[in-house]
């Protein structure tokens, strides 16, 4: 497993390149569709290594901690 952020996913969607460089394949028959995952984005990867590529097994969105809430000022009347 890995947690990383998005950098780019190539132009046939079979590939995602990590910001660390770290190259991740879509299964055989597998594409991710066009602007489903953007440039930035935190993911999870789970894979399998064949031949030292590493081959996506499931892959989800990490939820990014919440913003910290700041007291807001109650409108003054």
């Amino acid at each position: 497993m890995l947690v990383g952020q998005v950098q780019s996913v190539d132009e046939t969607g079979t590939k995602i390149t990590l910001t660390d460089g770290t190259k991740l394949l879509t299964p055989l028959g597998s594409v991710i569709r066009p602007r489903a995952l953007q440039e930035g984005t935190m993911v999870v990867a789970m894979y399998l290594e064949e031949n030292g590529d590493k081959i996506v097994t499931k892959l989800s969105l990490k939820q990014s901690a919440p913003a910290p809430s700041t007291p807001s000022e109650s409108p003054k009347r």
